[in-house]
């Protein structure tokens, strides 16, 4: 069954994710999940547990029956930077869906908490900067960049595409004009444009020659252009299991952007 997870904090971001996340299974037949997570470090007891159950069984009686979607909770006790993706596996979620903010100061130098969740979950996150209308992911942009592991980043974002026909655009800047840059980029795209076309998604690419535009710049642009849309970006895992990767895109998109974004965690399996 299509089902989506939402992580609650029971601020106003939970309502929005909640209601955003109920739009969408409502429309593919499918539930949603809350999850509060409770910090084990506080070593919580049985009394604790149970009052965040019955706060969370609350929470969604409040809004179940406007939404119209059936909803199961889950109250579960960890970290949520690795708890909220291991109950997204377990559960059988096909995206996590979260309210966030932009990151502030000394955050984008350690990293942000949000990026830390993405880091922790093998299916795709989708940040929420506002209150939105599902519509806004009928448009997804991908940032084509040949430092990042393009198939991956569009395969993880076809499966999303596919759940709400979204169109997907392919967007970059070309920092170079050799014939080597050239032939990598065309082998680049005749391999993602074979994954599109057989997943039957539309498709749009778009790369434009200019070494001193920003990328997340030029992205963010590109992105609000098409009206609603949200873009897709990547967190890697390195070459061992412990080494892990946030690429400075990806900062900046959490840091500047107010359009959904959807984070896609490459990590090895």
């Amino acid at each position: 069954m299509y089902s989506i997870l939402v992580p609650v904090d029971f601020t106003p971001k939970s309502v929005w994710a909640f209601a955003f996340a109920a739009n969408m299974a409502r429309k593919n037949d499918g539930i949603v999940h809350l999850l509060h997570v409770i910090d084990s470090v506080s070593k919580p007891g049985k009394k604790e547990i149970d009052k965040a159950r019955h706060k969370l069984f609350d929470f969604a009686q409040q809004y179940q029956n406007e939404l119209k979607v059936s909803v199961i909770s889950n109250v579960e006790t960890g970290s949520v930077f690795t708890t909220i993706g291991e109950m997204g596996s377990r559960l059988g979620a096909n995206m996590i869906v979260m309210g966030t903010v932009g990151l502030k100061g000394i955050q984008r130098v350690t990293g942000s908490f949000t990026l830390r969740i993405i880091l922790g979950s093998k299916i795709p996150v989708l940040l929420l900067h506002e209150n939105i209308e599902e519509e806004n992911i009928k448009n997804i942009v991908i940032p084509f960049d040949l430092s990042l592991p393009m198939n991956s980043i569009v395969n993880s974002t076809i499966r999303t595409g596919l759940l709400n026909q979204s169109k997907i655009y392919i967007y970059g800047i070309l920092q170079e004009k050799s014939y080597f840059y050239k032939r990598k980029i065309h082998t680049v795209l005749h391999e993602i444009i074979n994954k599109l076309e057989n997943a039957g998604l539309a498709y749009s690419i778009d790369l434009v020659q200019n070494k001193y535009q920003d990328l997340t710049d030029a992205i963010l642009k590109y992105a609000n252009r098409l009206g609603p849309a949200a873009i897709a970006f990547p967190v890697l895992y390195g070459m061992s299991e412990n080494s892990r990767h946030i690429p400075e895109l990806a900062s900046d998109l959490v840091s500047h952007s107010t359009l959904p974004l959807l984070g896609v965690n490459l990590q090895k399996k």
